[in-house]
């Protein structure tokens, strides 16, 4: 017997000793049981059958808020009672860039994937054809980060406590080509130490019982109006529920339900979200984004988290009906020499 074979028969003998432990027979039992639970979960869900629920005709985030979220935390609620549903957007009459991002967080959140989650395609030829160039269809059904037009491009990046620069690096490269091309002389680390800092705060805004989030990294180059339009967004609990603002939302809520009474120290700076590591590309959080908002490059900035939509342009709020469990940033920023 040749010394390789003898290590093969050391290795078997070890192995059915293993299989004949209790430790082992318990383990392979649970994941029997497991297995059977899981093929009763799935045959539950098929006959429950897929429930179609019809979007909002106005389908966009900033310029539809309240509908739109109210929309999407029914799909959540369906998803968790372990209901497939289906995503009817057939009927809208308007898509906006901004909602891109956010049915692709959802489709793509996980539990989503595991219940099902189905969708179809505008009937509107214009409409149609941006759904179809947004990445969407083509994002949904592969891995990776995806390109189908050459004026856009999706990232998803899983937090685990780390800020990738390389990616906000690509995403403002485009912006700094463009601002070359037309003559604009405008530095854009600005915007490069906002992104980081966007994803910097993900970790912050996340569920104390997930080890890490998804975060989201979408633009798109609208040629027609000249601008470049950023979306990020995470699904963790939102700015306001994070733990840097118990104690001011304990004390306003005395006053006011909701968070309103929150928007305006927080545009001030005056509540930081905290973090254990800081660098020196992160932490000018509210300070960074409010300095690069002044500048008229950027023609809109908005921020949608929790019961609130805020306008940091010109530092106005509107309170939500419905509540929005994540953190969405959209800034669009002008290439045109005219602004």
């Amino acid at each position: 017997m040749n010394k390789q074979s003898f290590q093969r028969q050391i290795i078997r003998a070890k192995y059915e000793a293993n299989r004949r432990t209790k430790k082992w027979k318990k383990r392979k039992a649970y994941n029997k049981l497991q297995r059977r639970l899981q093929i009763h979960k799935h045959i539950e869900r098929i006959n429950k059958g897929i429930i179609n629920l019809e979007a909002p005709q106005k389908f966009s985030f900033i310029d539809n808020s309240d509908e739109v979220v109210k929309y999407f935390n029914l799909i959540k609620e369906n998803v968790e009672s372990d209901q497939p549903v289906k995503i009817d957007i057939s009927k809208i009459t308007n898509l906006s860039p901004d909602i891109i991002i956010l049915q692709i967080a959802v489709l793509k959140d996980r539990k989503s994937m595991k219940v099902g989650i189905y969708g179809n395609a505008p009937e509107d030829p214009n409409l149609r054809k941006l759904f179809i160039e947004s990445g969407l269809y083509n994002f949904v059904s592969s891995r990776g980060k995806k390109r189908v037009a050459d004026n856009n491009k999706l990232w998803k990046h899983s937090t685990n406590n780390q800020v990738k620069g390389e990616i906000a690096g690509e995403a403002v490269a485009v912006c700094k080509s463009l601002f070359q091309q037309n003559g604009i002389n405008y530095d854009t680390d600005n915007i490069y130490n906002l992104l980081v800092e966007a994803m910097s705060n993900t970790i912050n805004h996340a569920d104390k019982k997930k080890a890490n989030i998804n975060w989201w990294l979408y633009y798109f180059i609208d040629e027609s109006e000249k601008t470049i339009k950023y979306s990020f967004i995470d699904l963790g609990i939102g700015i306001f529920k994070s733990a840097s603002f118990d104690s001011y939302r304990r004390i306003a809520n005395v006053f006011i339900p909701g968070n309103n009474l929150l928007v305006k120290p927080f545009l001030e700076g005056k509540i930081i979200s905290s973090r254990e590591n800081d660098n020196e590309i992160s932490g000018k959080g509210v300070k960074q984004i409010i300095n690069c908002a002044k500048n008229p490059e950027f023609t809109k900035f908005t921020i949608i988290t929790n019961d609130q939509m805020i306008n940091v342009k010109d530092k106005t709020n509107q309170s939500l009906s419905h509540n929005f469990d994540g953190t969405f940033i959209h800034f669009e920023v002008s290439y045109s020499n005219n602004i």
